[in-house]
C-alpha cells in the first residue's frame, strides 16, 4: 500500500507500468497510458520517495526511445523538485483540497450551518454506513442502477484514467460508503486508505437524480467524520481544476481554457465545486502537468482529455448532444 492517493488507480485495466529498477523489489513504478504520441503519466511515481528522481529520469528516456512526448499528469506540490531537476516544465492546472481531520469540528460559529444541516439531517433518519468490500454482492444491483442513473443525469458516460468507472470487478475492490434513507441507497462512493492511515480518499461518488446539495454535504460530513474516527490524518477532497490560477496567466493559454470549459464543464461545474468543497475548511495544495520538451501545450491538454473522456470525438458529442438538449428544453 502506498502514500500515494492515486494509487488505487492501478487497479483499473487502462494502464501501462514502467518499474524502476526494474529487476529489484525495492522498486518504484509509473502508470500510465498511451494517446497518439504521447506517454501520458497518471500522478507521481508510486513506491520509494527517494527512487523518484531517477525514475522520472528513465521514464523521460524511455519516451525518448519510443519516439513518444513525456507527460505527468496530476503531479503533486511536495514531488515538484524531482521533475525541475530532470528539466521538465512545469505547469499549475489546478488545486486539490485536504481536511486536516484533527482539526475537523462542527463546532463553532463559522460550521453553524453545517452542524444545523448534520443534525437535521440525522433525526430525519439519513443513515450512513460502510460497505465492507467482502459483502457488496448484495448490493451491485442496486448500485449499478444508481450509477446508471447518475450519468443519463449528466447526459455522460464513464470516464476513464484519471478516475475509476463502474463494473462488478472494479467497485469490489473496495469498502463502501452508502447514505440510506429509508432503508434504500441513495448515494454512494468507494473509499481508499493510504498506507500509514496517511488519507482517506474517494474515488467514484455517485447518487439519485435530484438529490439535493445538502443531502451530498451532509454525507461529506458523514465521511470526514468517519475518516477522523478511523485515526485518518486527511480526508482528500479531490481536485478542482483551474482552481487557484489567475486569469492573466492563463491568457496565453486561451485556448486551453476555452476548450477545458466548453468541452468539459458539463462533467464538472469547477468554480461550484470549489465553492461547495470550501465549506469543509480544507487545504489547499497546487497540482502541475509536467512535460520534457518542447511540446505544445494545448495539445497535451487535448491528449489527456482524450484520454480521460475515452476519445476526444466522444467528449465533443457529448458536449453537442448537451447543447442540444438545453436549446430544445429553453424553445
Amino acid at each position: 500500500m502506498s502514500k500515494n492517493e492515486n494509487s488505487f488507480l492501478a487497479l483499473l485495466n487502462d494502464k501501462n507500468f514502467f518499474f524502476y529498477p526494474s529487476d529489484s523489489e525495492e522498486c518504484c513504478f509509473i502508470m500510465y497510458g498511451v494517446k497518439g504520441n504521447s506517454y501520458i503519466a497518471m500522478g507521481d511515481p508510486i513506491g520509494r520517495v527517494e527512487l523518484f528522481e531517477k525514475a522520472i529520469e528513465e521514464f523521460i528516456e524511455f519516451c525518448k526511445k519510443n519516439r513518444k512526448k513525456c507527460i505527468f499528469y496530476e503531479v503533486d506540490h511536495e514531488n515538484i523538485g524531482a521533475y525541475i531537476k530532470n528539466n521538465m516544465i512545469v505547469s499549475k492546472i489546478g488545486e486539490r483540497g485536504k481536511v486536516i481531520l484533527k482539526n475537523f469540528t462542527l463546532d463553532g460559529s463559522d460550521m453553524r450551518k453545517l452542524r444545523h444541516l448534520y443534525n437535521h439531517l440525522k433525526k430525519d433518519s439519513y443513515n450512513f454506513k460502510i460497505i465492507p468490500k467482502d459483502n457488496l454482492d448484495a448490493v451491485l444491483v442496486e448500485l449499478k442502477s444508481i450509477s446508471q442513473e447518475w450519468l443519463d443525469s449528466k447526459n455522460t458516460s464513464e470516464k476513464r484514467f484519471s478516475i475509476g468507472h463502474f463494473s462488478e470487478e472494479y467497485i469490489k475492490n473496495f469498502d463502501l460508503a452508502i447514505l440510506e434513507k429509508d432503508g434504500k441507497i441513495i448515494s454512494f462512493a468507494n473509499i481508499y486508505g493510504t498506507s500509514e492511515k496517511e488519507c482517506l480518499t474517494l474515488d467514484l461518488m455517485r447518487h439519485r437524480k435530484g438529490l439535493e446539495n445538502s443531502i451530498m454535504e451532509y454525507f461529506f460530513i458523514c465521511l470526514i467524520q468517519y475518516a477522523k474516527e478511523e485515526n485518518f490524518n486527511f480526508f482528500s477532497l479531490g481536485i478542482v481544476p483551474l482552481s487557484g490560477i489567475e486569469k492573466e496567466w492563463l491568457s496565453p493559454y486561451k485556448s486551453v481554457e476555452n476548450f477545458i470549459f466548453h468541452y468539459e464543464k458539463h462533467f464538472y461545474n469547477f468554480k461550484g465545486l470549489k465553492l461547495f468543497k470550501d465549506k469543509f475548511n480544507p487545504q489547499w495544495n497546487p497540482v502541475y502537468i509536467t512535460y520534457y520538451g518542447h511540446s505544445i501545450f494545448p495539445l497535451i491538454i487535448k491528449d489527456i482529455i482524450s484520454l480521460s473522456s475515452n476519445g476526444l470525438i466522444n467528449a465533443i458529442r457529448k458536449k453537442r448532444q448537451f447543447k442540444n438538449q438545453n436549446s430544445e428544453s429553453k424553445g
